[in-house]
């Protein structure tokens, strides 16, 4: 008895052992990108610039990039830019606009042509960004304001914010038809006339109505909430 007690007790060890390395492993993959998290406002402040006003930008050179995650791994890619410009008053960035080119989205970790063409279909349909519906998205920068990252923060590896940034960015970001007011860090580089703008960050994609497999709605098979967004984006060169 003594002995089938023991050999209980070992496999509930390894029960244990396994379960919480389990876990360890669940939570390794589960988490989005660590980032700067983008803060949120449901009311919205207004403002109209055409995308003529302001310094175009380059598009060959400038990008948007996102990621999205789920227990069992990730996806990135890009999203097209259609327009844009970024305006400075006073020797800073003080206003701008980027139309958003979604039916340009594309994913970048498949290679294989069926399943890459099978993702970025179904990201485009009513699931996910509904493209046909509404194919372009904005962000109209509001307001900026400097930005002093906090000494005392350990930055880990794997954090994807912007280290050195110097601006808060605000501005208003339209996706499916609807509109918030976003705030996040940004790294703002102004030579002579032309501007370049790098930010990471994260934002709730359910606060924007996509709610497809929403954390909660489906066990453990769901998609993370949290969607990781980077700019890079540079004006055109004017003398």
């Amino acid at each position: 008895m003594l002995k089938n007690m023991k050999k209980a007790n070992f496999w509930v060890f390894i029960a244990f052992v396994g379960g919480f390395a389990s876990a360890i492993l669940f939570d390794s993959c589960s988490q989005a990108p660590k980032t700067d998290e983008a803060q949120v406002q449901d009311t919205v402040t207004v403002v109209s610039q055409p995308v003529a006003e302001g310094i175009a930008l380059d598009l060959t050179n400038s990008k948007i990039t996102w990621i999205g995650t789920k227990p069992t791994g990730k996806h990135n890619g890009t999203l097209g830019i259609k327009a844009g410009n970024l305006k400075i008053e006073n020797g800073a960035l003080s206003a701008g606009k980027i139309d958003i080119d979604m039916a340009a989205l594309t994913v970048l970790d498949i290679t294989e042509t069926a399943q890459n063409a099978d993702l970025t279909g179904h990201l485009k349909d009513a699931d996910f960004f509904d493209v046909v519906k509404f194919p372009s998205a904005t962000f109209e920068i509001t307001a900026t304001s400097p930005y002093t990252p906090d000494p005392a923060a350990k930055k880990e590896a794997d954090d994807m914010s912007i280290a050195d940034a110097n601006t808060n960015v605000t501005g208003n970001l339209t996706l499916k038809g609807i509109t918030k007011t976003i705030t996040f860090p940004a790294k703002i580089t102004i030579s002579g006339n032309s501007i370049s703008a790098i930010a990471n960050f994260n934002i709730d994609r359910t606060q924007w109505g996509i709610t497809y497999k929403a954390e909660g709605s489906v066990p453990d098979k769901f998609i993370h909430n949290k969607v990781n967004i980077g700019f890079d984006v540079k004006t055109v060169v004017t003398q």
